[in-house]
């Protein structure tokens, strides 16, 4: 299951997959509402639903795109008849669309043609909006303005204006030197509630959060977030290297809470690892079924309920629930988190040397793994990570340690 997204009123879910299908599902009940035959000839990358003023409301729509190259549209109507209209066609996988704030009329389009698309639907028209000259797996646009942001190959993130998207209006990228050398694509990038951020998740590394000036929008610091893996293909397809041509990993990364205070991600280990915005410490810890990949993450649009899919063939609902109510997730456990974070880094270092990449030091990445006492009920593990190879400069005074600490 490649994407998921809610209703902005948040009834139903949408899930688009490998069977060709978008499904619409009562999340509630968990009931099949209906299963739509996308026209898609490829593996559906995205399926997003369009509330358009004008529109009648007991009509649904949906945008959808795929590995195919085609954008297609699809209506269905208050019977559960469905019909869906080819809108665009390229000859490369398309992954991504987002629609601007303030014009629900219109949505872009990214993909690995290395262009982003603008469609109109009232005049049913596509343009090319700007060519990036690297190609794309990511998409989104701002929550107020007129920005939007792309990523894709590359270890940048781009600012555009929808109004002068002939050049970016900024370039985001890693600080520091040596990490940008080694980022081989950005598999995801979102901004926050109200566009002052944009998180980007860089795959074979860690998830890094752009701060940005409210004034004039240019990147103020950075900050990490590490502790999942993002590695693996969304098919399973094996790199020839690192800057293979095959499809890259789609993973997502998105902003959790009203007012974004969390950073959630689906990892290679069958995790979903939710870290604290403003400490960088791992608070929540969520299992998959084993030998999962979790891909995608969804939040709800108005509760602090997550829906999640990958490399699986259902997608699961997370809901929050009181420590006196039935807990049908496992509880999370510290020493597990110990290993599975140790493991994670293990796997994006043996990646890299197997690919011929200088070495580094796991702890360039991880240069403290501890646990800290944040309240009485957790946990306090020091040297969790001991086995860890010698330290370097990273691990200086005032290098970011990363905190685990399970809530």
């Amino acid at each position: 299951v490649n994407c998921l997204n809610f209703h902005p009123s948040g009834k139903l879910l949408a899930s688009g997959s490998d069977d060709l299908r978008i499904n619409l599902w009562n999340w509630q009940t968990k009931k099949l509402v209906k299963s739509i035959r996308s026209g898609h000839k490829n593996n559906v990358f995205q399926a997003k639903f369009m509330v358009c003023e004008g529109y009648r409301d007991s009509e649904l729509e949906l945008i959808s795109t795929g590995r195919d190259g085609c954008v297609r549209h699809t209506i269905v109507a208050p019977s559960g008849h469905s019909t869906t209209n080819q809108i665009f066609r390229t000859s490369h996988a398309i992954h991504k669309v987002a629609i601007p704030a303030r014009n629900d009329h219109i949505f872009l389009m990214a993909g690995e043609d290395e262009m982003v698309h603008l469609c109109d639907m009232r005049q049913g028209k596509v343009q090319t909006l700007v060519d990036v000259g690297k190609r794309l797996y990511s998409i989104a646009t701002h929550p107020f303005d007129s920005e939007f942001c792309v990523a894709g190959n590359g270890s940048a993130v781009r600012v555009y204006d929808l109004r002068r998207a002939q050049n970016p209006k900024r370039v985001l990228a890693p600080s520091e030197s040596t990490e940008r050398r080694l980022h081989s694509s950005i598999t995801c990038a979102v901004y926050n509630h109200d566009g002052s951020e944009i998180l980007a998740s860089y795959s074979e590394s860690d998830i890094h959060l752009f701060k940005l000036d409210p004034t004039d929008g240019h990147m103020i610091s950075s900050t990490r977030f590490r502790g999942h893996c993002n590695i693996k293909t969304i098919k399973g397809v094996s790199f020839f290297g690192p800057h293979s041509d095959n499809i890259k990993t789609i993973k997502g990364v998105s902003f959790f809470g009203p007012h974004s205070e969390y950073v959630a991600s689906g990892s290679d280990c069958g995790y979903i690892y939710i870290w604290e915005k403003s400490s960088q410490t791992i608070v929540n810890w969520l299992r998959s079924n084993p030998g999962d990949v979790v891909n995608c993450l969804e939040p709800h649009p108005e509760f602090p309920i997550l829906a999640s899919s990958g490399v699986e063939d259902d997608v699961k609902i997370w809901v929050p629930k009181g420590l006196k109510d039935e807990q049908e997730a496992p509880l999370l456990d510290s020493n597990d988190l110990r290993r599975y974070v140790r493991r994670n880094l293990n796997h994006r270092n043996i990646y890299r040397t197997d690919f011929g990449l200088r070495a580094t030091p796991l702890s360039r990445f991880f240069p403290t793994l501890t646990y800290r006492r944040r309240s009485g009920a957790h946990l306090n593990v020091d040297d969790a990570v001991d086995d860890l190879q010698e330290q370097d400069d990273y691990d200086r005074p005032g290098r970011s340690r990363l905190d685990c600490s399970p809530s």
